[in-house]
């Protein structure tokens, strides 16, 4: 399955992020369950995915802070489904950059272009991406 519409590729760069720990951000935020609120890449993913996994949105915390709806996550099957989905079809690299600066992140984005990256490229996929995700906005919202 592809993760992108139109991506045929398995060995395709889908994401590219900046982080000081990445050990923190990467396995423990992108790659672990229930962590769908706290990263993009999460819940892009989530949504590109939601009916073959049978994923059901909802808020990231109790509360009536907006954010805990735009920053969803998914039911706790659903985050565990999507996390075995991830660690079998996404692998993490990394490349240490000496000064770790936003600017080789945006350079390496721009050269890229990974399909994941709602920001820093023209990407195609960002309206698709977008829609999908409004949908599970909607969908937090009235599992609040």
């Amino acid at each position: 399955m592809a993760l992108v519409h139109g991506s045929a590729n398995p060995d395709q760069l889908v994401y590219v992020g900046v982080s000081e720990d990445l050990r923190a951000r990467g396995i423990g935020t992108h790659f672990q369950t229930g962590k769908t609120g706290f990263s993009t890449l999460r819940r892009s993913v989530g949504a590109l995915l939601k009916e073959a996994l049978d994923l059901t949105a909802i808020p990231r915390s109790p509360g009536a802070s907006r954010s805990n709806v735009l920053s969803y996550k998914f039911t706790v099957d659903g985050e565990q489904r999507l996390t075995r989905w991830m660690m079998d079809h996404l692998d993490v690299g990394f490349v240490v950059v000496p000064d770790g600066s936003e600017t080789a992140e945006k350079a390496v984005i721009t050269a890229l272009e990974p399909p994941m990256n709602l920001q820093g490229w023209k990407n195609p996929q960002r309206p698709l991406l977008k829609r999908l995700r409004a949908i599970c906005v909607a969908e937090a919202e009235q599992n609040r």
